[in-house]
């Protein structure tokens, strides 16, 4: 966490599913899980992590593997912070995304 805390104040993580996630401004962008940073995706920033042959983060449901769109953060943005800080920023970028559809979903009904 420490090396994400050049993104702002309001960045921060919060206890789930047997590991954390990582928020900035209330959206969830990441999260941990068995020691391994995955990061948010979306239909703009994915490619980026399958060109790399990062896999997303899934988990067992009622014997079904469920993914979800949180991909692998590639090992260079492990090893360096600045690296680590635009992976970050992109995967912001799709929560708030992510996020402003919500809303805006919400406004149609």
């Amino acid at each position: 966490m420490e090396n994400l805390a050049k993104l702002g104040a309001d960045t921060f993580s919060k206890r789930m599913f047997g590991g954390f996630g990582i928020y900035c401004d209330e959206k969830m962008f990441g999260l941990v899980s068995d020691s391994e940073l995955f990061l948010k995706t979306d239909k703009h920033n994915i490619s980026k992590f399958t060109e790399l042959d990062l896999k997303p983060f899934t988990y067992q449901r009622k014997g079904k593997h469920i993914a979800l769109s949180y991909y692998q953060a590639p090992a260079l943005a492990i090893e360096d912070p600045d690296i680590l800080l635009e992976w970050a920023e992109l995967s912001i970028a799709a929560a708030n995304r992510d996020s402003n559809k919500a809303v805006d979903d919400k406004n149609i009904s």
